[in-house]
């Protein structure tokens, strides 16, 4: 019947497009299901960041961190000027900088007694190893006035968040400030023990 034909034709489509989609995201390193949201603690410091990630924006529900993966964006000096902070979140030309998993053992007596001593955290300091987590990268330096990306799994990965940060210099050369972008924002952590301040603004 005709009005079966088109609904088949519908359904069809509708196949098509989710397994492009799928596919799209599945060659597409930078296709990431960004339902969880990072954030970086006002209190940690310029040059070891350290990442929490939550539920949403608005209720601030803290989740576990099952991974994170921190890459350097090789970017070039234009594109540096540029400071578009969403651009490289593609992960194209980046170099990883840091690997960090939470690892539960196959041993079911060790698996029991490490859920009592150690679990999953929430929050994430830069080169720093809890116990319970592996480093696949260790962590090399960061450097100031270089882009970053920063994705986190959730633990048992079911969401994930994205963020991308750089570490400004002031005008004597000091690391002064971080700027990440999230979202819409861009937001400024600075010094703690110089300026204790947050800034925020549209990003563009």
């Amino acid at each position: 019947m005709p009005g079966e034909n088109r609904m088949k034709d519908r359904i069809g489509i509708a196949i098509v497009v989710l397994v492009s989609i799928l596919i799209s995201c599945f060659f597409t390193v930078g296709c990431v299901p960004a339902s969880g949201y990072i954030t970086i603690d006002s209190q940690s410091e310029v040059m070891q960041p350290m990442f929490c990630l939550h539920l949403d924006t608005y209720f601030q529900q803290q989740l576990s961190i099952g991974s994170i993966t921190v890459r350097k964006m090789l970017l070039s000096s234009e594109e540096k000027k540029r400071g578009e902070f969403g651009s490289f979140l593609s992960w194209k030309d980046s170099q990883t900088v840091w690997d960090l998993e939470y690892k539960a053992s196959d041993n079911f007596i060790k698996r029991l007694f490490r859920r009592w001593l150690t679990s999953p955290v929430s929050c994430l300091t830069y080169g720093e190893v809890p116990s319970g987590y592996q480093e696949k990268v260790k962590a090399l330096s960061l450097e100031p006035e270089e882009f970053y990306g920063v994705l986190i799994w959730e633990h048992p990965e079911k969401r994930a968040g994205l963020l991308s940060f750089i570490i400004r210099l002031d005008s004597r050369g000091i690391p002064d400030r971080l700027e990440y972008h999230n979202g819409q924002y861009i937001i400024t952590r600075f010094n703690t023990f110089t300026n204790p301040r947050d800034d925020l603004r549209l990003s563009k």
